[in-house]
C-alpha cells in the first residue's frame, strides 16, 4: 500500500476518500487538523470552495482556526486565497483519471503564512 510505503519516508497524515468503505482507508478520518510550521491545516478529501467574500462558507474553516484547507477530491490541482483562507489541492500523482495532468504540491509554512506551489509531472 502506498500510505505504508510514504511512511517510510517520512511521517503521513491521510484522510479517507468517497471510494474508501471498505479495508484499511475505511479507518481513516474524515477530516485531520495538524499545526505545522506554525500554521493550522484543515485535510479533508471534499471541499466545496466558498466564493471570494462568503463568510458563511469561509466560517466553517474559521471556525477550526485554519490557515488552509486542503483537499484531494476533485483530482485537479488548485491553488487560491479567499479572503485570506489558502485552499489547496495538488491533484492527483496516480493513476489517470479524468483527463487530469499528473501533478504534485508542496506548502512552504511559516507562522502566519502559507505558500503553495503545484509541481506538473
Amino acid at each position: 500500500q502506498i500510505i505504508e510505503q510514504l511512511s517510510d519516508i517520512a511521517p503521513v497524515t491521510a484522510v479517507r476518500g468517497n471510494n474508501d468503505r471498505e479495508g484499511p482507508e475505511s479507518e481513516y478520518p474524515e477530516i485531520e487538523t495538524l499545526n505545522l510550521g506554525g500554521c493550522h491545516i484543515y485535510l479533508t478529501h471534499i471541499v466545496k470552495v466558498p466564493k471570494e467574500g462568503d463568510e458563511a462558507g469561509l466560517a466553517v474553516y474559521r471556525e477550526q482556526g485554519a490557515d488552509a484547507v486542503v483537499y484531494g477530491h476533485s483530482h485537479y490541482a488548485f491553488h487560491e486565497e479567499r479572503s485570506g483562507l489558502t485552499f489547496f489541492n495538488p491533484g492527483a500523482a496516480g493513476k489517470r483519471r479524468f483527463k487530469v495532468v499528473p501533478s504534485i504540491g508542496l506548502l512552504d509554512l511559516e507562522p502566519g503564512r502559507v505558500e503553495g506551489r503545484i509541481l506538473v509531472l
